[in-house]
């Protein structure tokens, strides 16, 4: 009986968290990862670099290969100048607007990186692999840099935001 009064209260605390309004950066929870703050300096910089539609800074905050999808199918984007070809495609108006109007609040921190807006995007620090016979990286929070690992452009919901449509009439 104790059993299940502790997993029914792990459940219902699971449950709580994952329809929280904020993210578990701001309201922390058994979860939360000890670099949040780095990840919320990352999505403003992300920001700023959508904001003031400067493709190459959004570039340079991107890990590749990034996965996302273009013309409807998941792949692979492998090099600076291929995003930088189809970064219209990836940051499409719905995503460019989930970036924009996601506030430190919305960042939300797991094994799995960081998000925003559902999963839109995530980022997550690339730590280098381990030099042969060195043992495991230092996982110091803050010690390595944070990248944009997914946009799920094929899933972002569109939100009213008027940034995001003052570029939808362009393709690259």
């Amino acid at each position: 009986m104790k059993n299940l009064v502790k997993m029914l209260l792990l459940l219902f605390s699971l449950a709580v968290t994952c329809f929280a309004a904020e993210g578990n950066c701001i309201a922390r929870d058994i979860s939360t990862r000890p670099d949040c703050q780095q990840a919320i300096q990352f999505l403003e910089r992300l920001q700023e670099a959508i904001r003031s539609d400067q493709p190459v800074k959004v570039a340079a905050l991107i890990q590749y290969p990034l996965r996302t999808s273009l013309g409807g199918k998941r792949t692979l984007v492998r090099s600076k100048q291929q995003f930088l070809s189809k970064y219209r495609k990836i940051f499409t108006p719905a995503v460019r607007c989930a970036v924009l109007s996601s506030k430190s609040s919305d960042v939300w921190g797991n094994a799995n990186g960081f998000m925003i807006a559902a999963g839109t995007v995530w980022w997550d620090a690339i730590i280098p692999a381990p030099l042969s016979n060195s043992g495991p990286p230092d996982t110091t929070p803050g010690k390595y840099p944070l990248k944009v690992i997914t946009v799920n452009n094929a899933e972002a919901s569109k939100q009213d935001c008027p940034e995001a449509t003052s570029h939808s009439a362009e393709s690259h």
